[in-house]
């Protein structure tokens, strides 16, 4: 089976991730951010993550292809494709925050979606109207966004984490995908300290699926 992907979309990541905690091996082929036309040949649109099976149909919504992995091979694992509302909630109030701290880094990765300027142009012009900085701008605070998300990561996530039990029970599996997959992004930020019980998680989770931190080159 082969996943077209981005190496920064989270869709795709948490397909990566249930892959890796069903043992399954994708054929990854990651497509230049700038690259239209294979997506749509693919699919009809520009989107990602993308399945082609290994009878040549094609996939191509997350929790679509996430469900035939979990069923294709030994026990299901997700009983729901629902992310915990309160934990939801958190990460949607850090998601600016979040793609300050992380876009910028990403254009200068090596080996990904971003090796090209038109890749570059149309990442970043996109990413700016989300943040409603420019990248420079983001750069020149990226000390102070670091020590806000910090203080962030104790105050807002670890109290549901901890209420929820969201890194113990089965049926929270979907939320720690989610979950991971915020903190995998963030693991490009160099210095960037996570509370105890994030770290713990994250090495275990990466650990079990397979992925570990993205590549620094800062």
């Amino acid at each position: 089976m082969i996943l077209y992907y981005y190496e920064h979309c989270p869709f795709c990541l948490r397909v990566r991730a249930l892959a890796g905690l069903k043992n399954i091996t994708l054929s990854l082929k990651l497509m230049a951010f700038a690259d239209i036309e294979t997506p749509v040949n693919l699919c009809g649109k520009k989107q990602a993550p993308i399945l082609q099976k290994d009878d040549g149909s094609i996939m191509a919504e997350s929790s679509d292809i996430m469900a035939y992995l979990d069923h294709l091979k030994g026990d299901v694992l997700l009983e729901n494709y629902d992310c915990d509302p309160d934990l939801e909630a958190a990460l949607s109030g850090l998601s600016v925050l979040h793609l300050s701290l992380t876009s910028p880094l990403y254009v200068n990765l090596k080996g990904i979606e971003f090796d090209n300027k038109p890749d570059q142009d149309r990442y970043i012009k996109r990413e700016e109207s989300h943040m409603g900085l420019s990248f420079s701008e983001v750069l020149e605070k990226q000390g102070l966004f670091k020590e806000e998300m910090q203080r962030l990561l104790q105050e807002k996530l670890v109290p549901i984490l901890e209420t929820k039990q969201i890194l113990e029970v089965q049926d929270a599996l979907f939320s720690r995908i989610v979950l991971f997959v915020f903190l995998r992004k963030l693991s490009l930020v160099k210095g960037l300290k996570r509370p105890n019980e994030l770290e713990l998680f994250f090495k275990d989770f990466s650990k079990k699926t397979g992925l570990g931190p993205v590549q620094k080159v800062f």
